[in-house]
């Protein structure tokens, strides 16, 4: 077995048993009591980054509203304000990731109730046909296809 020798601590100066960095025990936790008590500090009040770059939605979102009055085109509820609905009341029609040129095409988007959002994206047809008026939601597949047509050139 190897015994340790002790060295001089580039730190204190002293001869002991050196730990890490060329220190002895007491400098090695004295460094490290300064590092912790670092971190404790308070740090000035910056307000966070903003996640996400401004995409135009809102100012689209506020025009389907006008253009609805407010008023789902599936269910027929009314929404008090603008201010009362949220993103996932705008549904696109043709969604934003195939089609990222009509992202922000007014036609493109319906205002909604959140559990027809749902049910279109992720659920499929039958649960839409199900759930709602076959009319409401025939008015929408038609809607899809005369995108899908103007977008194509067909």
């Amino acid at each position: 077995m190897i015994k340790p020798k002790k060295k001089i601590c580039v730190t204190c100066g002293n001869e002991d048993y050196i730990f890490s960095k060329n220190r002895c025990k007491k400098c090695t936790s004295i460094d490290y009591a300064k590092k912790t008590q670092d971190n404790t500090k308070t740090k000035p009040n910056i307000p966070p980054k903003r996640k996400y770059k401004p995409t135009g939605e809102l100012l689209v979102f506020q025009s389907v509203f006008i253009r609805q009055r407010g008023i789902c085109a599936v269910t027929g509820r009314k929404f008090a304000s603008f201010e009362e609905t949220s993103p996932i009341n705008y549904m696109h029609i043709l969604s934003k990731g195939a089609y990222p040129s009509l992202r922000l095409l007014d036609r493109n988007i319906l205002l909604v109730v959140a559990d027809v959002h749902d049910k279109y994206d992720n659920r499929g047809n039958d649960k839409l046909y199900e759930s709602y008026p076959k009319e409401k939601i025939d008015y929408i597949f038609e809607l899809k296809q005369d995108l899908k047509s103007k977008y194509y050139n067909v």
